[in-house]
């Protein structure tokens, strides 16, 4: 492997003593050894670029990946979830809730699960229905859980966050959150911070 931290596009501390890194040549491991970090890549298949990580609460790594979120399980085994329709494309950002649900952003739009109350129950993937009209497209590039438990959901559309079972679009009266959300960070005093597309903090 050719020095895959230059390539790194993703990276998650895993399972104790493991540390996860998506590049442009796929998804690696890397494991302490006596003197240094020992890489080895995980099998995904070819061509595979890994944009963004999320670990599941039962140890799984999922990877975003063109087309499908791909499910590394803890006993090793692989499981691939394609996409279909709005949302077919690059998948851009992942988020696993509280629930098991897999939150997925992709270039075409915003997707998520129903609950996984266990490992083994399926993965389908729907589109997050929006009310009319219909922002277009709804790039998703990032989840953010803030401190008081809601979901934030940074699109090109704007900011949405999770009521319930609902998502709903945020108006802000000076339009900052109409414009596209790229990054959300908290602060220690609980505001909510938006990095927009071109137009700063």
């Amino acid at each position: 492997m050719s020095d895959p931290a230059l390539d790194d596009v993703a990276a998650l501390n895993g399972v104790p003593l493991a540390f996860w890194c998506g590049t442009d040549d796929g998804l690696y491991r890397l494991d302490p050894g006596a003197e240094r970090w020992a890489a080895s890549r995980v099998d995904l298949g070819a061509d595979i670029r890994v944009e963004a990580l999320a670990e599941d609460r039962w140890g799984g790594v999922w990877a975003a990946t063109l087309g499908a979120a791909r499910l590394v399980r803890p006993d090793g085994g692989i499981e691939t979830y394609a996409l279909a329709g709005a949302m077919l494309g690059q998948l851009h950002a992942l988020y696993v809730d509280d629930d098991g649900r897999l939150w997925v952003g992709t270039r075409a739009g915003t997707g998520r699960s129903a609950p996984r109350p266990t490992p083994d129950a399926p993965v389908v993937l729907s589109e997050i229905e929006r009310p009319p009209p219909r922002w277009a497209p709804n790039w998703g590039n990032a989840f953010f859980r803030s401190r008081d438990g809601t979901l934030w959901i940074a699109t090109l559309s704007g900011l949405w966050r999770e009521r319930g079972e609902t998502v709903e679009r945020v108006q802000a009266l000076d339009g900052t959150c109409d414009r596209g959300v790229a990054g959300l960070a908290e602060d220690r005093d609980g505001n909510l911070w938006l990095g927009s597309e071109g137009k700063g903090a």
